[in-house]
């Protein structure tokens, strides 16, 4: 990425809306993130966010400021994908996104697939909102995105990247046994937030099953997988999340499913990528290996929680 550090965390921070999200996405500390924007907000002689306590809100410049930039990081992007037919380096590198909990799960396992064949492929992949990955798509900025749900866009174009189950899970050594509906009203759940197509499907099941979700106890919401398993893992509560995301925990019965009477939830996930462009050689072999099934039947029958 041509653009300065210091921009870069502005932009990260402007679209995950905190300091300490873009620290997580960006894989720094927070620490380090505001001392890149107290030095941007010195270099520029302006104030770009309006600290209260631990939450921030841009000014009007750091709005004006990031909309200009948005058009820049666009045009630089498409200056990337222009030099990487004739530049060696970055012609081996795909641009991936995602918003999908499964997709993330599967996609190392699918890179290491591809990788055997193309070592000299070289990756990026960044967790992306839905709307962030349409424009980042469209503008060319992304090659591929994993997505819960269909993109609807026509210069878009969805193919099925994984069928997975929405299971119940709890911590193994938790009494609890199955539920009917009745008693999943009561039970102290955490809701996952930020994958936008397991949140339609729960929502849509439960709905079915006449659930709304104001019927459930939830008592904490969270975007960080990682946050949702140590709350299950600690018996502070259950949570639904996609079978293939917790196939260590349930393998090695850290975590155990539980079955709730009337309900079985199961979803599809999908990659998208835009029609009709003149893909660089070393993305249009991994898109034609991604669509194809030879390698996530070989996935299925290596990960099957018997």
């Amino acid at each position: 990425m041509i653009l300065d550090k210091k921009i870069k965390v502005f932009i990260s921070i402007v679209e995950s809306g905190s300091f300490s999200e873009a620290a997580r996405v960006l894989t720094i500390s927070q620490s380090v993130i505001s001392f890149h924007v107290d030095s941007l907000e010195k270099e520029l002689g302006v104030i770009l966010f309006k600290r209260q306590g631990r939450t921030i809100e841009i000014t009007d410049i750091g709005k004006s400021f990031y909309e200009k930039l948005k058009i820049i990081n666009c045009d630089i992007k498409k200056l990337e994908n222009n030099l990487s037919l004739y530049t060696k380096e970055i012609s081996k590198k795909i641009f991936l996104a995602g918003n999908s909990l499964t997709c993330a799960f599967t996609l190392p396992i699918a890179l290491s697939v591809f990788q055997k064949e193309n070592p000299n492929t070289i990756y990026s992949y960044n967790y992306k909102s839905q709307e962030t990955i349409v424009d980042d798509l469209l503008n060319g900025r992304d090659d591929l995105a994993f997505v819960g749900n269909k993109i609807i866009n026509k210069k878009i174009s969805n193919s099925e990247c994984f069928k997975d189950e929405i299971i119940l899970v709890t911590k193994n050594n938790d009494k609890m046994t199955d539920l009917n509906l009745e008693e999943l009203k009561n039970l102290p759940l955490v809701w996952i937030k930020g994958d936008i197509g397991l949140e339609l499907t729960l929502k849509k099941e439960l709905q079915k099953v006449g659930i709304p979700l104001n019927n459930l106890n939830i008592f904490m919401e969270v975007e960080d997988l990682a946050v949702a398993k140590s709350l299950v893992r600690n018996g502070v509560a259950s949570v639904f999340l996609p079978k293939l995301t917790i196939y260590d925990e349930l393998k090695y019965n850290k975590f155990k499913e539980i079955k709730v009477s009337g309900l079985t939830i199961n979803r599809t996930t999908y990659h998208a990528y835009l029609k009709d462009k003149k893909h660089r050689p070393v993305f249009k072999k991994f898109l034609d290996f991604i669509k194809d099934d030879d390698w996530k039947e070989n996935f299925k029958k290596n990960f099957t929680i018997k």
